[in-house]
């Protein structure tokens, strides 16, 4: 007590002193937290989600086209214009849940189809 008295006056003062310590203190580590916390959370965007995952959608794709005996270089044509006209229709298809992203294809399929088949249908016709 003697120390305190000497330095703080009364222990009054030191309570108060030490709750400004402890203030400034939680307020550098708010501040530590949120700087460092947001540098290393990041978010992925629907393009880095989307080519992150791409080849492995396109796998999935392709495995089911292959077993219903479609050849391999179409399944692989078509999947890739299937996602990708999907992702252009709405890039935030990639965040979509289960069941979300059944009912975005379920709506969008017509269009979808109609534009891959289109497409691949140009590309069968310039090979030709």
């Amino acid at each position: 007590m003697i120390v305190t008295g000497i330095l703080f006056g009364n222990s009054t003062n030191l309570i108060m002193y030490m709750k400004a310590i402890n203030s400034k203190i939680v307020v550098l580590f708010l501040i530590c937290a949120i700087f460092f916390g947001c540098r290393c959370k990041k978010t992925e965007t629907s393009k880095d989600l989307f080519e992150k995952h791409y080849e492995k959608n396109i796998k999935v794709c392709m495995d089911v086209m292959t077993k219903s005996g479609r050849d391999s270089i179409k399944a692989r044509e078509l999947c890739s214009c299937m996602l990708q006209t999907a992702y252009n229709i709405d890039t935030s298809f990639v965040f979509m849940s289960g069941e979300e992203s059944v009912n975005f294809f379920k709506i969008n399929y017509s269009k979808i189809k109609n534009i891959c088949d289109s497409t691949i249908n140009k590309t069968v016709t310039n090979n030709k």
